[in-house]
C-alpha cells in the first residue's frame, strides 16, 4: 500500500478501460492481499456493517426501495441482515471505487483512506469489492450486470477467482450463501446511493 502518488499514473478506471478485466483484476490483487492481511473468519452480525454503507441520512434514489435497504434504514428485523454469519473481518479501504486506486509503473496503490474500517471495527473486506464492482458497472463499459453483482454470480467468473481467496470465506472456491446475502444486500444498498 502506498501513500504517495507516482508521476504517470493513471485511475483504475482508465487501466480497466485500457487492458480488460481480467488484467486489471490480476494486477490489482497483491494490493489487495496486503490491505486484507491479517483478516480472519469471524461470526458477526452484518447489520451495522451494511447500514454505515447508507450513512447517516442516505439519498437514495428514486423508485422503490429494496427490503434490505429499508429494513436498515427503519431498523427492521431482517433474516440476512440479523442472522450471524461467518464472514471475513479485516481492514476495509471504505470508499475502494474505481478513481481511489491509481496504476502506476509500481503497480496498483490505494489513496483516500477517509473512510477506513480496522477489524477491530468489524470492517468487511466483501463491501470493498462490491463498491468496486458497482462503480465499473456505473462508470465503465465493462461486462458486469446488475443480477451478476447482486446474487453473488460475478465471483464464479474467472476473472474475479483471486478476488474470492483473498475478500471471503472461499469455501469450495467460491461463496457461501450467506456471503452472496451479504453481497447482494451491500449492493442493493450501493445502488440506491450511486
Amino acid at each position: 500500500i502506498a501513500y504517495e502518488f507516482e508521476e504517470a499514473s493513471k485511475p483504475f478506471l482508465e487501466y480497466v478501460r485500457e487492458v480488460g478485466l481480467k488484467k486489471a483484476f490480476d494486477a490489482l490483487h497483491a494490493s489487495l492481499a496486503e490491505l486484507y492481511k491479517g483478516s480472519g473468519i469471524e461470526r458477526i452480525i452484518p447489520r451495522k456493517p451494511l447500514r454505515r454503507l447508507l450513512g447517516p441520512a442516505p439519498k437514495l434514489g428514486k423508485g422503490t426501495i429494496p427490503t434490505t435497504v429499508s429494513a436498515l434504514l427503519e431498523e427492521r428485523e431482517h433474516d440476512v441482515l440479523d442472522r450471524g454469519s461467518d464472514l471475513r473481518v479485516g481492514n476495509q479501504h471504505g470508499d475502494l471505487h474505481a478513481r481511489n486506486i491509481l496504476v502506476g509503473a509500481n503497480g496498483p496503490v490505494f489513496i483516500d483512506f477517509a473512510h477506513y474500517i480496522s477489524r477491530g471495527e468489524c470492517g468487511l473486506p466483501l463491501i470493498d469489492m462490491v463498491k468496486l464492482l458497482i462503480d465499473l458497472w456505473c462508470f465503465c463499459d465493462v461486462p458486469i450486470t446488475p443480477a451478476e453483482i447482486l446474487d453473488g454470480s460475478m465471483f464464479e467468473r474467472d476473472e474475479f477467482k483471486k478476488l474470492v481467496e483473498t475478500c471471503f470465506v472461499c469455501e469450495k472456491g467460491g461463496l457461501t450463501a450467506t456471503e452472496k446475502s451479504v453481497v447482494g444486500a451491500a449492493a442493493q444498498c450501493y445502488m440506491q446511493i450511486y
